[in-house]
C-alpha cells in the first residue's frame, strides 16, 4: 500500500469518525498526516532532483567527448602534426570518458546515500502510522465494548 495512500486513510479516519475518538489526541493525529504529505511531496522533489542530477551527469559527459572530439576533429595540418593530433585525442576522450564514468558513479552513490536515508525515514513514518492505526482501532474497540 502506498504511503499517500496509508496517510489518507489515516486522515479519513481521525476526521471522519470524530465522535468514535474521545480518547485520541485527534489534533495530534492530524498534524502527523500533515507532516506525512509534506514529507511525501519533499520525497518527489528528491526524485526528481536525482532525475535531473543524472541528465544533467549525462549531458555534461556528452558535452565533454563532443568537445574533446571537436578538438581532435580541429587539429589538421600534415601527416605528423594529424597523427599526433589523433593520438592525444584519443587521449582525452579516454580521459573524459574516465571522468564521466567517475562522476556518474559519485553521483549514483550520492543518491543512493539520499533515498536509503529516505527509505528509512518513509519506513520510520509508516511505522508510526501502523502504530496510531492500532491506537485508534484499539480506541474503537474498546469504545464499542464498553
Amino acid at each position: 500500500m502506498e504511503l499517500i495512500e496509508l496517510v489518507d486513510r489515516l486522515d479519513n479516519e481521525i476526521n471522519g469518525k470524530k465522535g468514535l475518538f474521545s480518547k485520541v489526541d485527534v489534533g495530534y493525529c492530524g498534524e502527523l498526516v500533515g507532516e506525512l504529505k509534506s514529507q511525501v511531496l519533499g520525497l518527489k522533489k528528491l526524485i526528481q532532483t536525482h532525475d535531473a542530477v543524472i541528465q544533467n551527469a549525462d549531458t555534461v559527459a556528452q558535452n565533454v567527448i563532443a568537445e574533446a572530439k571537436q578538438r581532435a576533429d580541429f587539429i589538421a595540418g600534415e601527416d605528423e602534426i594529424v597523427r599526433l593530433a589523433e593520438i592525444k585525442g584519443r587521449k582525452i576522450i579516454d580521459e573524459t570518458y574516465r571522468e564521466c564514468e567517475d562522476l556518474i558513479k559519485k553521483t549514483k552513490d550520492y543518491l543512493e546515500d539520499m533515498l536509503c536515508r529516505t527509505e528509512d525515514c518513509i519506513s520510520n513514518f509508516l511505522l508510526s502510522i501502523r502504530s496510531k492505526r492500532n491506537e485508534l482501532r484499539n480506541t474503537i474497540f474498546n469504545a464499542e465494548n464498553n
